[in-house]
């Protein structure tokens, strides 16, 4: 009785171990695919918030505010996988200075819409409709996934809790 209850512990130990054992089980290429679903979804933002500006963008100011906004995502994704989460304001003030980088570097546009005119507060009003969904279902896949995953492991681990207990409790057919 004494060993079930510690495999039991061990079971429910094991289980709030498992999603840090899940990503050191999950093979370099599909975490390169993550990498770069995650890289894709946040460079999305990027364009968003390159939409609601009302002034030409040079080409060069466009391709270094995406692999800012997607790279930075995928760092912070890193550093979350890996619980490292100490690296996050470091990731953040590398984020926040690559911005003021880029509005020092590209400060002097062409308007093509009037601040004030209609045009310009709907493409803003359009560009943070976007990025609160965008984030929102973000969030909303985070949970998700970290509710099934939990679903997931709490269930293998219940199979080989079970698993264990028939083969010590259940004698071996010769």
């Amino acid at each position: 009785m004494e060993n079930l209850v510690i495999r039991k512990l061990r079971g429910a130990f094991a289980a709030k171990q498992s999603r840090g054992q899940f990503w050191k089980s999950v093979p370099d290429s599909s975490v390169g695919l993550f990498c770069v679903a995650v890289f894709t979804l946040f460079a999305t933002l990027g364009f968003l918030t390159l939409m609601m500006r009302t002034s030409k963008l040079p080409l060069a100011e466009t391709v270094f505010t995406v692999l800012l906004t997607g790279g930075c995502a995928v760092l912070y994704a890193i550093v979350a996988i890996r619980r490292k989460y100490i690296f996050m304001p470091l990731i953040f003030v590398l984020q926040g200075g690559g911005f003021a980088l880029l509005g020092q570097a590209f400060a002097h546009d062409v308007p093509l819409v009037s601040a004030g005119s209609e045009m310009s507060l709907q493409l803003r009003l359009l560009g943070w409709g976007g990025v609160v969904m965008l984030t929102a279902g973000y969030v909303f896949f985070l949970l998700f996934f970290s509710r099934e995953g939990e679903r997931f492991f709490r269930t293998h681990t219940e199979i080989t809790l079970a698993r264990e207990l028939h083969q010590a409790l259940v004698p071996e057919i010769q």
